[in-house]
């Protein structure tokens, strides 16, 4: 294979299998124009689709025009969580398996009913119980996964019912599942509206700051580094506001995630959250659904984080996290939406940075690194900006698809070109000239459409 036409190595996106509560939305439509209806498997012989009524279906791959995945909510139970020198902190655990959701858990920390969680096409579906993070000890719902040493944790809070004065929707960092465990919170809590508070260390008083008016929708963003974590607020993701600071005691391996309570002992309370995005400073600038968004210069789409770069490759995160790119077959790297006003100036043969501003410096990537965007110019030399705030786009070719009988899209947004299927145990591998193999569970997928079939 031509290195200079191919992934670094092999991307592979393995989303973790995980038990799912069957639902309809599943349908099938063969070469033949049949369409069939219910839950859909993948194995190696074809595509078996169980309708509500009657017998499974098994459609041969040859016969398979379109398939579409519909949206699933997960509620499965699993074994009490031990947490290392903290004993049992939680009875049930719903995983989330889709989308954005892919690699999460989520955990009822302390007494209070269970909560539940789906995601559909405008974001996450969280209920939850308890009486919310307060005192020496907590009670919520907390949909997490684990953040290694100092990062942040990026999210939208859409909407929030809770009219308790202790109900509380928002964004945590914890050092543990304890109940008692040092954590940092930014959110919304019924009785005071958006609020920072923080527990120092383990059983602990917590301390609570409230110093800014912003109406729901809210970004919230926390950002560990040391030993404090930063809290800062937005309106639009893009220019963030400081709220408060506060010295945590966190290990290595903290939990970073989504809280919701009611606020009361019984009962549950509904959050609406968008793009929550867990990892290394740099990669949570995230100012809206689906980005950033690297356009591959065959026509594929990757919705990745952008760990970092430089002029040869693009380090991905997230579901692709691990992944290397060469930048020689990207065409576009894009940070924010397009307004119609900076469609109009990005001129696709130009190499260089499309400014949020209108301006655009021609020049060559040079690296991404925490966030920031260096380019090499021969007019000005090397230029960096931030990505998302400043730097909406970096171009580095044109986009020539290639021909490729199969389209794939993906939960997280992402629409991949290949040339060649493979179905497997519930999952397919697609094959593409310029992102290699890769290997895609059910779970991740959200259609399949075989080209020039009549629709």
């Amino acid at each position: 294979m031509n290195s200079a036409l191919s992934v670094v190595g092999v991307l592979t996106v393995l989303i973790p299998f995980l038990a799912l509560r069957a639902s309809g939305g599943d349908s099938v439509r063969t070469t033949g124009g049949t369409t069939v209806t219910g839950t859909l498997a993948l194995d190696p012989a074809g595509i078996v689709v169980t309708p509500e009524t009657g017998g499974p279906v098994r459609i041969p791959w040859v016969e398979m025009a379109e398939l579409t995945l519909g949206e699933r909510a997960s509620n499965t139970t699993v074994e009490k969580v031990e947490e290392p020198g903290v004993g049992p902190s939680s009875v049930t655990t719903n995983a989330v398996a889709s989308g954005a959701g892919a690699g999460w858990t989520a955990v009822q920390i302390g007494a209070g009913e269970s909560g539940v969680i789906s995601e559909d096409a405008e974001g996450w579906r969280i209920e939850g119980g308890g009486q919310g993070l307060q005192g020496n000890a907590d009670s919520f719902f907390f949909a997490q996964q684990r953040l290694q040493a100092s990062g942040q944790l990026v999210a939208r809070l859409e909407s929030f019912d809770g009219t308790n004065a202790e109900a509380m929707a928002g964004i945590v960092m914890r050092d543990n599942l304890g109940e008692s465990a040092a954590y940092a919170f930014v959110g919304f809590r019924g009785g005071s509206g958006l609020c920072f508070q923080y527990r120092q260390i383990a059983s602990g008083m917590t301390m609570r700051t409230t110093n800014l008016a912003l109406m729901l929708p809210a970004w919230l963003r926390l950002v560990r580094s040391g030993g404090a974590v930063v809290a800062d607020v937005s309106a639009d993701g893009r220019q963030w506001q400081n709220l408060a600071r506060g010295n945590v005691n966190l290990g290595q391996a903290v939990r970073a995630g989504m809280a919701v309570s009611r606020g009361a002992p019984e009962g549950r309370v509904t959050a609406r959250f968008q793009d929550p995005v867990v990892g290394a400073r740099g990669i949570g600038y995230a100012p809206g659904s689906g980005y950033p968004k690297l356009v591959m210069r065959g026509g594929s789409v990757l919705i990745a984080p952008v760990v970092s770069a430089d002029d040869s490759v693009v380090r991905l995160g997230g579901l692709m996290s691990g992944a290397l790119v060469s930048t020689l077959n990207l065409a576009r790297i894009e940070f924010v939406p397009l307004t119609p006003e900076l469609h109009e100036r990005a001129e696709a043969d130009r190499r260089g940075v499309l400014l949020v501003d209108g301006d655009f410096l021609d020049g060559s990537l040079r690296s991404i690194v925490t966030n920031s965007v260096t380019v090499s110019s021969l007019l000005y030399g090397f230029r960096t900006f931030a990505a998302g705030s400043e730097a909406a786009r970096v171009q580095l070719g044109v986009v020539e698809p290639e021909e490729a009988p199969y389209w794939i899209a993906l939960r997280n947004g992402s629409e991949l070109l290949a040339r060649r299927v493979e179905l497997g145990t519930n999952s397919l591998r697609a094959e593409s000239p310029l992102l290699g193999s890769l290997v895609i569970r059910r779970e991740d997928l959200r259609a399949v459409r075989r080209e020039g079939v009549e629709r």
